[in-house]
């Protein structure tokens, strides 16, 4: 088994030798006779297990259990206690979907501080036909009939050479101790009702089936990568990029036979589901603005584009300027330099957009640089009087992304001196009593 094991990654490129693995191990037989494998090896790996407090005495042997495995082998190990049941209350969420977010995130988190490459879990080849039958239950295409595939990203899957039965000789033969989940029987779990009840109904039927529908499978994968690369090249074609974000032209869109096969192929790289596609297309030929929210996109159906933006978490933050003295400074994208008003010429030269001079000596420290909030208001430059900062970008016309990451400057009073790249506030400006202006330059 050893040397199908590693004829598998190598045929698969799932591993390189200077990779740093972190393997899933739960304790069950799959994920400990994959463990015993990558101990024949020379890869480097750790052990990472999660304990969701979901079946009481029997999750905290599970983690007693590989913890000592871990110990007498001089494992590192990696272990995390999750408040599943409550994680999943708060997000609304299924408590399968909870213990998938909790634990990839964690995994994640191990990766980016101890340096590790990849994540390894130990699906098998009766996962492949238990996802496929599950994914026929939902709204999928190609990719999610496809079912698991031995690499996405990070996560790599080297048991898919192998079922349940060979997982089981294994262990059986090497006398490899592990835990038992009596969860496994419990049929009411759709996935359990699948391997216990549908996919023997196919074997009874036809006694190669499994092989048969694993060979259909491979199949549907190779056929994926036919259709994706023709989704990419009409992506490549209509997706227009500029520094701020790519666009889509709608009459590039209705010009497609299949505008939401299309449009969901491209966009679902970008977080969007099914239903979220065909809310788009509803509207796309609406006035209106349309937003729609992924994990790292903002999704915008303006009057004639489909606007992709990707979350700019940086800019949530509250960036704060304690103080600036006669040396030019940067600080959060924005340059600072402090002229004296021999310097006045050069306002009138070189002012735009991207540039501002204030009057020094009217500002107070510190200054923060944050995001629009619920009141804010200012006195723009060239203006009368005050306006509202939502006010002022609905005049501008300026989308709910671009609302949401325009950037404010503000002194210790939480007064605007500038609406970043866009207007100065007239109070802070230079007059013929200023003595020291402020040059501030967004980079």
């Amino acid at each position: 088994m050893l040397s199908q094991f590693l004829s598998f990654i190598n045929k698969h490129q799932l591993i390189a030798p200077t990779d740093r693995i972190l393997l899933t191990v739960s304790g069950g037989v799959d994920s400990m006779v994959m463990l015993h494998l990558f101990m024949q090896t020379d890869f480097h790996f750790a052990i990472a297990h999660c304990n969701f407090q979901l079946r009481g005495q029997d999750s905290i042997d599970d983690e007693q259990f590989v913890s000592q495995f871990a110990q007498e082998h001089n494992i590192q190990l990696f272990s995390q206690t999750f408040d599943t049941q409550n994680y999943a209350i708060l997000k609304g969420i299924s408590i399968e979907m909870a213990a998938r977010e909790l634990r990839y995130n964690w995994f994640q988190q191990i990766l980016q501080k101890h340096n590790y490459t990849l994540i390894a879990t130990a699906h098998h080849q009766n996962d492949v036909l238990e996802t496929f039958f599950l994914n026929m239950l939902r709204t999928t295409g190609l990719s999610g009939l496809r079912s698991i595939k031995a690499k996405q990203g990070n996560i790599i899957r080297p048991m898919l050479f192998c079922g349940k039965n060979e997982i089981l000789q294994y262990a059986e033969k090497n006398h490899l101790q592990h835990q038992e989940d009596i969860t496994n029987q419990d049929d009411k779990i759709l996935r359990n009702y699948i391997r216990l009840h549908i996919i023997p109904e196919f074997e009874h039927l036809k006694p190669n089936a499994k092989k048969q529908m694993l060979n259909t499978i491979h199949i549907l994968g190779q056929q994926e990568n036919i259709y994706k690369s023709h989704i990419q090249t009409i992506a490549k074609n209509i997706i227009k990029t500029d520094n701020q974000y790519k666009s889509i032209n709608i009459s590039d869109i209705e010009q497609l036979e299949f505008a939401t096969t299309y449009l969901y192929e491209i966009l679902t790289d970008y977080g969007m589901n099914y239903t979220q596609v065909q809310q788009m297309l509803q509207h796309l030929h609406s006035t209106e603005e349309k937003y729609f929210e992924t994990p790292d996109y903002q999704i915008i159906k303006t009057r004639n584009h489909i606007q992709i933006r990707q979350h700019l978490v940086e800019n949530k933050k509250i960036i704060t300027i304690q103080e600036i003295n006669d040396n030019p400074c940067t600080i959060g994208g924005l340059y600072f330099e402090i002229l004296d008003y021999s310097n006045l010429q050069e306002i009138y030269l070189k002012t735009d957009k991207s540039t501002i001079y204030c009057d020094f000596e009217k500002i107070i420290f510190p200054l923060a640089l944050r995001t629009w909030q619920h009141g804010d208001y200012f006195y723009p430059i060239n203006g009368i009087g005050r306006k509202k900062i939502s006010d002022f970008y609905t005049n501008n016309k300026l989308s709910s992304f671009e609302k949401s990451h325009t950037q404010l400057l503000c002194n210790a009073n939480n007064e605007i001196i500038w609406v970043v790249n866009m207007r100065a506030d007239n109070r802070f400006k230079v007059s013929k009593n200023t003595n020291k202006i402020l040059k501030i330059k967004l980079l």
